[in-house]
């Protein structure tokens, strides 16, 4: 295990608020009473959450930021996106050894989260996803058991286009089927407006998930050592990360997704060279007809 500690910065006496048109301070003895009066009622309607309660949400995580990949090859963009990550101020990042697989990548990073009391919430990125900068905060302040924004999968499915559907349909976003204990599906839409809603199952990349829900399951908490028969009448193996959501929610914790924070999905894309008039040499991209898979 490698845990690489960053040491918080000391907590300010002030915290900012966004309020869509600049930055207030709640410190600020300027701060007028009809804006105060403003955020009361918006928070009474649920529009706005209390700035103070998110500042203490905020301030009191510790996050243990897990990467699955092997770091001997890292996408440049992955690995620009993830410094430009707005961190917590008590973080920690984990560098997963993928040389035994998948499954013991997850479980090893749930260990180094459990031996270390203060970590508060575990986010496990992939290396083939690019993250908005807000994405650690958004996800910590949702305040949900196990929560991840949305993203496209990186496969194209054959013959979406002729049914009016989109090739790269966003896939992080299922639903329960009850008729089998691990068994989830794609939603034919998403709910409305985007935001914060309640699923069955998220795809992994770049999920967040609180020490209380591993402190609440059997160990270990990953497994694919499961098959489900699927509506076809065809036996699957049960991904690790479909187990792990369906056992946490059969321990009473919910699975929520922010259909409005965006992730990027990083597929392959075919190069071709190009030459100019006067000789040089350039180079266009193009996804038409290249490897998505």
């Amino acid at each position: 295990m490698a845990v690489r500690s960053v040491a918080a910065p000391p907590l300010g006496e002030r915290f900012e608020y966004d309020l869509g048109d600049g930055m207030r301070s709640l410190a600020d003895s300027e701060y007028s009473r009809s804006i105060t009066e403003a955020i009361e009622l918006t928070r009474a309607i649920g529009h706005l959450p209390d700035p103070r309660e998110r500042a203490f949400a905020w301030e009191e995580s510790s996050v243990l930021i897990a990467t699955m990949c092997s770091w001997t090859h890292l996408p440049a963009v992955f690995a620009d996106c993830r410094e430009d990550l707005v961190k917590p101020p008590s973080f920690a990042e984990y560098r997963a050894d993928d040389s035994a697989g998948i499954v013991a990548m997850r479980n090893k990073a749930v260990s180094a989260l459990l031996s270390r009391e203060h970590f508060t919430h575990l986010l496990m990125l992939d290396t083939d996803m690019v993250y908005p900068p807000e994405t650690i905060q958004e996800l910590v302040l949702a305040d949900k058991d196990i929560v991840a924004g949305l993203a496209c999968g990186r496969v194209p499915v054959l013959g979406s286009t002729r049914s009016g559907r989109s090739p790269y349909f966003p896939n992080t976003f299922w639903k329960k089927v009850p008729e089998g204990r691990f068994l989830f599906e794609r939603t034919a839409a998403l709910p409305t407006p985007p935001g914060l809603h309640r699923c069955g199952a998220v795809s992994f990349g770049g999920v967040l998930i609180k020490r209380k829900v591993f402190e609440g399951l059997k160990r270990p908490c990953f497994d694919n050592s499961h098959w489900q028969k699927m509506p076809s009448g065809k036996r699957a193996r049960v991904g690790e990360d479909m187990y792990f959501q369906a056992t946490a929610a059969e321990a009473g914790f919910e699975v929520w997704c922010d259909t409005s924070l965006h992730y990027g999905h990083l597929i392959e894309a075919a190069v071709y060279p190009e030459q100019a008039e006067d000789g040089t040499c350039g180079h266009r991209v193009s996804l038409v007809g290249c490897k998505t898979g």
